[in-house]
């Protein structure tokens, strides 16, 4: 389900773009923060949020853009009204994808990059549906 706040939601693509960097002690190495600090900026009980820069940094060092891209297809009003069929084809073909990437031995980080594509994919579902599905 979509988190019900902007602020919530920033953090929930944040969380994302952290597992997509290997996870909360390598993105605290990335940033030269604490795995602690990675926590705060992650839960929805704190009202700590990442700067953009931990963001761009972060990303760059994912080689993803986890963060900025999905709220870039909000500003443009991409990911409104998407057509559910789509977006979950979308997860099948990622789902594919990583599987292709895993039985050719693909190094960690292209399948963590899968991965996140996958969980990106799957994000895109819920957001597809209408309130009254």
């Amino acid at each position: 389900m979509k988190p019900q706040t902007n602020s919530q939601y920033v953090k929930a693509l944040f969380l994302s773009l952290v597992k997509a960097a290997g996870g909360g002690e390598a993105s605290a190495v990335a940033l030269g923060v604490s795995h602690q600090r990675i926590s705060q900026l992650t839960s929805l009980q704190s009202a700590d949020m990442p700067t953009l820069m931990q963001v761009i940094t972060l990303e760059a060092f994912a080689d993803q853009a986890v963060v900025t891209a999905a709220l870039a297809k909000l500003a443009k009003g991409e990911g409104k009204g998407a057509d559910p069929l789509k977006e979950t084809s979308e997860v099948v073909s990622a789902s594919s994808a990583l599987l292709d990437t895993v039985v050719r031995g693909a190094p960690r980080r292209e399948v963590l990059q899968a991965v996140a594509k996958l969980r990106a994919e799957l994000d895109d579902v819920p957001a597809s549906l209408t309130e009254d599905a």
